[in-house]
């Protein structure tokens, strides 16, 4: 992902599950998802197949001073214009769990920021502790339960998705917390998601 900082800085891109396609303008898409440690937390370990580990709790950090998990979920979403195109001419949304039971449902939420015709990035590193899920104006998909029901302390897997929904495309992680510290070797497997060709697809029927 040439450029990508996930709208920050130091923020880690690699590994990244990466979806790539053309879409029907000529244009070529790069859907990006991972999760980050937040700020100083310890780096999250991962296994080389789109589930990432982390270490359960909260802190409170950064320049904003925001109360959130130890882990974001990262996303980057970028079209070349080869096409003429832009990214307001796809469908896309974004999904996110709060329930840390595995197999759970994920809620959607509207693509931040976007998309406008002028946009041809969007990325950012959000935490589920964050108000944003609760800002109707960024997210009018958001029911309930809202932000404040996350519990950071709660052990169990979180699902995030990007989706083409017009393109029938998706990139998919899992977040797998556990509330004591990670194997010492975990976080060094198997770095690189998009050399083992991590390409989720959502058919319709």
């Amino acid at each position: 992902m040439p450029g990508a900082t996930f709208g920050g800085s130091g923020i880690p891109t690699d590994p990244t599950a990466i979806t790539r396609f053309t879409a029907s303008s000529g244009d070529n898409i790069t859907l990006g998802l991972a999760a980050t440690p937040r700020f100083d937390s310890e780096p999250l370990g991962n296994d080389g197949n789109g589930t990432y580990f982390a270490k359960a709790g909260s802190k409170t950090g950064g320049p904003s001073n925001l109360l959130g998990a130890l882990w974001n979920f990262s996303f980057y979403i970028h079209s070349d214009g080869a096409g003429g195109g832009t990214l307001a001419d796809l469908e896309l949304r974004i999904f996110y769990d709060f329930d840390p039971g595995i197999g759970t449902n994920i809620l959607e939420l509207g693509i931040l920021g976007g998309p406008t015709p002028s946009v041809s990035v969007i990325e950012g590193s959000q935490n589920l502790l964050f108000g944003f899920l609760n800002d109707d104006s960024l997210a009018p998909a958001v029911i309930p339960p809202l932000f404040d029901s996350f519990d950071p302390n709660a052990a169990g897997e979180y699902t995030f998705a990007i989706e083409s929904t017009a393109e029938d495309q998706r990139v998919a992680i899992n977040v797998v917390v556990s509330p004591v510290p990670l194997p010492a070797g975990l976080p060094l497997v198997l770095g690189g998601f998009a050399a083992l060709g991590l390409l989720g697809r959502r058919r319709r029927s």
